[in-house]
């Protein structure tokens, strides 16, 4: 996996930003936080089967 920023602009160029790297992960995590919360795929839901056997 290529990550260095100056081979081009679209190799995690947030590791080259002070905050770049806590930064991906608090977006990551709060829009995975966000998408669970309006699924309904929580904890005490009912989540539906994959397949029915």
């Amino acid at each position: 996996m290529n990550v260095d920023p100056d081979a081009s602009h679209w190799n995690m160029p947030e590791l080259g930003w002070y905050w770049g790297y806590p930064a991906r992960w608090v977006l990551m995590l709060t829009s995975r936080a966000v998408y669970f919360s309006f699924s309904g795929a929580r904890a005490g839901s009912k989540v539906l089967p994959v397949c029915n056997p």
